[in-house]
């Protein structure tokens, strides 16, 4: 009975489609990620990932093979990723990737290293920030989607790195 209940909890925290942690998963891990880099004192990257015209490709080609492209998405970045880096599907087509003890200009340069590599000549977009100590993750998370959206807006196929706020302003405060 323990090892359905086992089976059930994996079931419910992957996300079918691509076997990467779901946002719940996600929610969970990245707060033990966050007590790992308090105590010792680590720097963590956060980045969104937006595959670029995903819609008109599912439109084009089907859903799937969007299906496909998304699988094999993410099968290529979570192939680049350490073990201590957290990667999960957020939605749609949209990813999440913490890099533990990465600062902005490293992770900047990680992910650049995928770029040209997706299936199907697709691209990405890509927002990412580095989270401030005693800052909420959800505001690390907007600042990242803040970028992602100059990514998009940028003309798309690029990474925009976003500094957190100056030493000076204050983070908004964690719980």
């Amino acid at each position: 009975m323990r090892s359905l209940m086992q089976k059930l909890e994996a079931l419910a925290g992957t996300d079918e489609l691509t076997q990467l942690p779901n946002r719940r998963t996600w929610d969970i891990q990245i707060e033990m990620m966050l007590a790992t880099a308090r105590r010792y004192r680590q720097p963590i990257a956060v980045a969104l990932f937006d595959l670029d015209h995903f819609k008109q490709f599912n439109d084009s080609y089907g859903h799937p093979e969007g299906d496909r492209l998304l699988r094999e998405v993410a099968v290529l970045i979570k192939s680049r990723m350490r073990q201590s880096d957290l990667f999960a599907r957020f939605g749609g087509e949209e990813f999440v990737l913490a890099l533990m003890d990465c600062n902005l200009d490293q992770a900047a340069a990680r992910i650049e290293s995928l770029r040209g590599n997706l299936p199907d000549q697709q691209t990405f977009s890509v927002g990412v920030t580095v989270w401030l100590e005693g800052e909420r993750i959800h505001s690390t998370l907007a600042r990242a989607d803040k970028a992602l959206y100059l990514a998009k807006n940028g003309g798309r196929d690029r990474v925009v790195s976003v500094e957190p706020p100056a030493p000076g302003r204050r983070p908004e405060a964690a719980d």
